[in-house]
């Protein structure tokens, strides 16, 4: 019985233009959130429904 060995070489996929990090898409989540919340805000400040 003849048993073959091959070598798996592992490479990494390269990263491509819009491939963040886990990190940066925490960060990139949260300035999401707070752009949407500042938004809200001014609306509310225009129509009226919150006062400043």
């Amino acid at each position: 019985m003849i048993e073959e060995t091959d070598e798996v070489v592992v490479y990494t996929a390269p990263r491509g233009k819009w491939d963040f990090t886990d990190a940066q898409r925490i960060i990139i989540a949260l300035l999401l959130w707070l752009n949407i919340i500042v938004l809200v805000m001014a609306v509310l400040v225009v129509l009226g429904l919150l006062s400043s």
